[in-house]
């Protein structure tokens, strides 16, 4: 049998990404299948291409087609759907996270056959299967767990089956289903994943809503065995060319501090490459710092995400004081480590007042990287069911990775305002000399909802792209960036 899978992404910031990147779950499906004898291929789209949909279905001949779908490529992907049922006729099958905290609305999207709750590893294999040996239609093919099909004019809902709980009888994910040499030359790092889930519930992640629908069906939170885990690096090393460092691309690698520190004694052990780490403030400690770095930690990866404490720990339910996150970063820092904070802008009862606030905490922390978005109410959160009830979702649509559109319309803070802090927000932090020039840049407008620095924000990013992908040196850039960090005023 032959899958096609589709990976649906928001429009590129930088055109460089569309073109590399990379599923880590459509992956793990794919090289399930292939264990098994069957076909995979894939297609990356941010658009409805029809052209490429057609030669591909064409030349692959697949025997059903599988999109992953998140909240915000929703429309993209009945499109998709759409556009293949009426050429084609082939079976859609739908998956990912949106399916399965929206079951209800994608099973409606015309042209699907059927989606996947929840993990789908072994759901899509036995799906396949039964339609290999049966034939599409076969009565028994609607009877399998984590499916929910139409037949008849009904909806079949079939329960979800007990989580996987041997990470380890996965084979290694799929690299091969993508052009996984040219993301290296690219950008050099390996992305590796040693567990699944995360133990936490903050209110605008998703993982709340997996862990109530996966209630006792299995443990949530689960790893790998370090000989596994080193084993696939070792084999994508021996495999792959130009790979200069290694991201733990965990939500949470640290929920058993014992269990990682061994991990990382025995990468020692046999890798050099510096690698990243994603931890929580509440887990940070000396002794793990210090034992990580000299396990080759280059950088870690936090979530400041507010600095407004009664909105990180009463709206956001992070759990996190000041003290707790400012200490983390001196820990981190302290042990020669890099510091990379994630944070939010325009979540609910977000104020112009709560934002500065999160400015100044970042200057505190002296991160060297800023990442900063714009909330957005998932569907399946906590926080995304507060927006829908308090009537704030607006009609707008956000496609884009890091956009500074926010969907909501809230008494508390303008959408204009969450566009503005957003653009200033990490140049504020790491480049304050510069932060005149930047504000100036926003304020001037040259057409509606759109301003100065809308125009001269690409050429900063294709200066990014010519960079990286030509690795040209432009001299100017790191004087630029490099230049002493100068504290000024919030406004």
């Amino acid at each position: 049998m032959k899958v096609l899978f589709f990976h649906l992404v928001p429009h590129p910031s930088l055109l460089i990404l569309q073109k590399f990147t990379y599923h880590y779950g459509i992956g793990i499906i794919s090289a399930v299948l292939k264990q098994h004898g069957h076909a995979t291929d894939l297609l990356t789209h941010y658009c409805l291409e029809r052209q490429k949909i057609r030669k591909k279905i064409r030349d692959f001949q697949p025997d059903i087609v599988g999109i992953s779908v998140t909240s915000q490529q929703v429309d993209l992907s009945e499109e998709v759907a759409n556009f293949i049922y009426d050429e084609f006729g082939l079976p859609v099958i739908l998956g990912g996270v949106h399916p399965t905290v929206r079951p209800e609305e994608c099973i409606k999207i015309r042209g699907v056959f059927g989606i996947c709750l929840g993990e789908g590893e072994y759901a899509l294999l036995e799906l396949i299967e039964a339609i290999r040996d049966k034939g599409r239609f076969h009565p028994d093919n609607l009877r399998i767990d984590n499916f929910w099909f139409k037949s008849g004019g009904k909806i079949i809902k079939n329960p979800i089956r007990p989580l996987i709980e041997d990470l380890d009888s996965l084979p290694f994910c799929d690299r091969e289903i993508v052009d996984f040499q040219k993301l290296l030359n690219y950008h050099g790092y390996l992305e590796v994943r040693s567990s699944r889930g995360c133990p936490f519930r903050c209110a605008f992640c998703v993982n709340a809503a997996y862990q109530d629908i996966y209630l006792h069906k299995g443990r949530y939170y689960r790893v790998r065995s370090h000989e596994s885990i080193l084993d696939e690096i070792a084999y994508l090393v021996k495999k792959y060319n130009n790979i200069t460092s290694l991201v733990f691309d965990d939500e949470l690698i640290c929920v058993n501090k014992k269990w990682t520190l061994s991990l990382f004694e025995k990468y020692r052990s046999r890798f050099s490459f510096p690698f990243n780490i994603t931890v929580r403030a509440d887990l940070v400690d000396k002794d793990f710092m210090r034992a990580i770095k000299e396990a080759g930690c280059n950088m870690v990866m936090m979530g400041v995400e507010s600095g407004d404490e009664n909105i990180r720990n009463n709206v956001l339910d992070k759990g996190l004081s000041d003290e707790q996150i400012i200490e983390a970063a001196h820990i981190i820092k302290s042990a020669g480590i890099k510091l990379w904070t994630f944070n939010m802008v325009g979540v609910p009862y977000e104020t112009v007042e709560t934002i500065k606030k999160n400015i100044k905490l970042n200057r505190t922390l002296e991160p060297d990287v800023v990442y900063v978005s714009t909330f957005y109410p998932f569907p399946g959160t906590k926080l995304g069911e507060l927006c829908e009830e308090q009537g704030w979702i607006s009609d707008r649509k956000v496609t884009a990775f890091f956009s500074d559109v926010t969907v909501l319309d809230q008494p508390s803070i303008s959408k204009e305002d969450v566009a503005y802090y957003h653009k200033i927000f990490p140049w504020s932090i790491q480049y304050p000399r510069f932060v005149f020039i930047i504000k100036s840049l926003c304020r001037l407008k040259v057409s509606k909802g759109k301003s100065v620095y809308d125009l001269f924000f690409p050429l900063v990013k294709t200066v990014y792209e010519v960079r990286h992908r030509f690795k040209v040196s432009l001299n100017l850039v790191p004087v630029f960036f490099s230049l002493k960090r100068k504290k000024l005023p919030l406004d």
